[in-house]
């Protein structure tokens, strides 16, 4: 919240006058005007909602020797009982012996008229903060009077609106504060030459005045709202000031002050917003009558704003309108007479998209009435004096704003495959329109010299893929249509995924026969890698055995094993940047037969590949016996392989006939018009036997993939 001050100097003057250069005419008071005194002012204990008077005795009325009849006017200062005075016209009189004496006199409401033919009135008062009666607080308002600053002031601290209703929640009000300060002075000029009765308008004069001088700062913020729309007042403080009693001749004229000061505040909040305006002005509103009403109402006034913020981005109109209202109203004898309501405003007009973003404007209301029922009917009036308002501040060109989505600072992004650059882009004055983006990255390498490359729109996206390990900084730049820029930046870190090798072929616990040359098979996946796996340079096989002719590079290589033994075959896949993983297996060599097995090699299709169930491969593969004869081929699959065991969940015999799928022979995998999602490891073997009944085999391992 912040406080402001507002030093309200009010130069309020109620004036009836009529002008003359001759010499004044001497007061006449009508026979029938009945002046209470202090004994009959004591005596008079009530007076009723309708009316009526009551008297304690007719003693005290007695001693004035006054006896009411119909048609008399009963004038009166201020008393116990008539805190405002008396003006009535007497209607009736009657007593109730039986209570206590007490005389009722029923009465109306009277004219000044009825009770002064001729007189004049003239005086001038200021009020000052001893004069008041009572300062009226209320909805919870404290308003803090200060006593040692010139004129009555009042600090306050209001909350327009909370829209969740909860005090300890913060963001969602719209808040207002400030210092309202006024100098009241009432000056009163009333001249009466009614003839033998006032009927005439021309019988009585009349002019009223209010007059401010101000100066008022207001400052108004509102917080996290959307669609909140209000017109709400608030009360910073009713001053009620105590009953002046002047006189025209004997009789008591009571004029009772009273200001009203209120927070007026209409229109609707929609974004985080906050304005002030300073006011200085003149005003003067006022009111003449002879033989007709005249406006003579004058206003001049100089504005200036200070600090406006909204947020843009948010697609909304505003129009918050903050008004300072002084009200004064000035009662004869408890009835409501001249009234003036000046209000000087401040009002935010903010659009989204729109150019300009927002404008301030300043202005003052006011309005003047008279309804003084003791001076007659006809002399009722009322107008409005103005309703002006200037803009006085508008925005310059906003600077848009900008954010990235999806990635946050720190973000870790992969090498070789990273990645899309999103900024969520607004601008006030451009809205969806705008705004041309670039982006750049701190390593000069990257891009060219380090820029990678432009967008554009609300949503400004740009895919590039970082080839370097490290951190950078990303900046994205938004420009406007006017040219003014914004940025964001963001910090990555480009790390890179070793890769997963997978040895295909041998088991562990596989047999190889000494001397005798086998495939061995691998696969790999590497996310960072152009083709997502290793080249065959990047595998790398072992030995812990020396003579074998290990190390040996490739996905597929063939080894032939000198000496027997059990074996322990490492495989190593280093990536492209230096990222590696390992896989070992164990293996034994043994002596071979005198009759060895076939000499298998499967060509088609390719280890390690993922295919679904309906995708034709070709089955190609060789057999060689080393002992001249002809060898019988034939293939089969296993489900369910696990590479690292060599066990799988069953055999299916395959008949191709130089192609084949899955679901020819795994009947399973037929999907019988309903989607089955299969992810399955097959192994694919072919066998040769050769002519006295040694097999030998070769197989591969391919991965099935269906997602429903």
């Amino acid at each position: 919240m912040f406080r402001k001050l507002f030093w309200i100097t009010t130069l309020l003057i109620f004036l009836v006058a009529c002008q003359s250069s001759q010499a004044p005419e001497p007061v006449i008071v009508r026979e029938q005007t009945r002046v209470l005194d202090q004994a009959a002012r004591a005596a008079l204990l009530e007076v009723r909602e309708d009316g009526t008077l009551v008297f304690k005795t007719s003693t005290a009325l007695q001693s004035q020797a006054i006896d009411f009849k119909a048609g008399d006017v009963v004038v009166s200062e201020p008393s116990q009982a008539a805190p405002l005075g008396l003006l009535r016209k007497v209607v009736s009189i009657s007593a109730d012996p039986d209570d206590g004496g007490e005389i009722f006199v029923k009465t109306t409401q009277a004219q000044i008229g009825d009770a002064i033919q001729r007189g004049k009135l003239t005086f001038k008062q200021e009020l000052t903060q001893a004069d008041l009666i009572s300062d009226l607080q209320s909805q919870g308002l404290v308003p803090s009077l200060d006593t040692q600053a010139e004129g009555i002031g009042f600090t306050f601290d209001l909350v327009v609106l909370d829209k969740d209703g909860n005090s300890s929640t913060t963001n969602d009000r719209v808040v207002a504060s400030g210092e309202v300060r006024i100098k009241p002075v009432i000056e009163v000029d009333l001249d009466l030459d009614c003839g033998f009765l006032c009927i005439s308008d021309n019988d009585i004069d009349f002019m009223a005045k209010v007059g401010v001088e101000e100066t008022a700062k207001v400052k108004v913020e509102g917080k996290g709202l959307l669609g909140a729309n209000f017109d709400k007042t608030l009360p910073i403080a009713t001053l009620n000031f105590g009953p002046k009693v002047f006189f025209i001749g004997p009789v008591p004229v009571v004029v009772t002050p009273k200001i009203v000061l209120e927070l007026k505040f209409d229109g609707s909040v929609g974004i985080q917003i906050s304005y002030e305006v300073t006011q200085t002005l003149t005003a003067v509103a006022g009111a003449k009558y002879v033989d007709d009403w005249e406006n003579i109402s004058e206003l001049s006034a100089d504005y200036s704003v200070g600090a406006t913020e909204a947020e843009s981005g948010v697609s909304v109109v505003l129009n918050a309108k903050a008004k300072i209202a002084l009200r004064g109203e000035l009662f004869f004898y408890g009835v409501i007479g001249p009234t003036v309501e000046i209000a000087p405003y401040a009002k935010l007009d903010l659009m989204y998209p729109r150019d300009p973003f927002w404008k301030v404007f300043a202005g003052i209301e006011g309005n003047v009435g008279v309804r003084i029922d003791i001076l007659g009917y006809s002399k009722h009036y009322q107008t409005n004096l103005w309703d002006d308002s200037i803009e006085v501040a508008r925005s310059g060109n906003t600077a848009p704003s900008l954010n990235f989505s999806g990635l946050t600072d720190g973000s870790e992004v992969a090498i070789n495959r990273c990645c899309e650059l999103n900024v969520l882009v607004s601008d006030a004055e451009d809205g969806s329109s705008c705004c041309a983006v670039s982006f750049k990255s701190s390593v000069s390498t990257d891009g060219v010299g380090g820029v990678l490359g432009n967008a554009s729109g609300s949503f400004a996206s740009l895919d590039y893929i970082f080839t370097t390990l490290g951190s950078r900084t990303i900046t994205a730049t938004a420009t406007d249509s006017k040219g003014t820029l914004s940025s964001k930046k963001i910090t990555l870190k480009v790390v890179n995924t070793p890769p997963v090798v997978l040895i295909s072929s041998p088991y562990n616990g596989q047999q190889f026969y000494r001397g005798v040359t086998y495939t061995l098979r691998a696969t790999s996946y590497d996310f960072n890698e152009e083709s997502f796996q290793l080249e065959g340079p990047q595998m790398s096989w072992s030995s812990n055995v020396s003579g074998d002719g290990f190390p040996k590079t490739g996905s597929t290589i063939s080894a032939a094993f000198s000496s027997n033994g059990s074996r322990t075959l490492t495989l190593t896949g280093t990536d492209s940047h230096s990222g590696s993983s390992s896989k070992t297996v164990s293996v034994t060599v043994v002596d071979p037969p005198d009759n060895l097995p076939p000499v298998v090699n499967i060509t088609q299709p390719q280890n390690g590949i993922s295919i679904g169930p309906d995708t034709v491969i070709q089955l190609v593969g060789t057999a060689t016996d080393p002992e001249g004869g002809s060898a019988t081929l034939s293939w089969d699959v296993t489900t369910g392989y696990n590479p690292e065991t060599g066990a799988g969940s069953q055999i299916y015999t395959v008949t191709p006939s130089g192609s084949w799928k899955p679901s020819d022979t795994i009947t399973s995998y037929n999907d019988s018009g309903s989607c089955t999602e299969i992810n399955d490891i097959l192994r694919l073997r072919l066998k040769a036997t050769d002519p006295q009944g040694i097999e030998g085999s070769d197989f591969i391992i391919i991965n099935v993939q269906r997602f429903c």
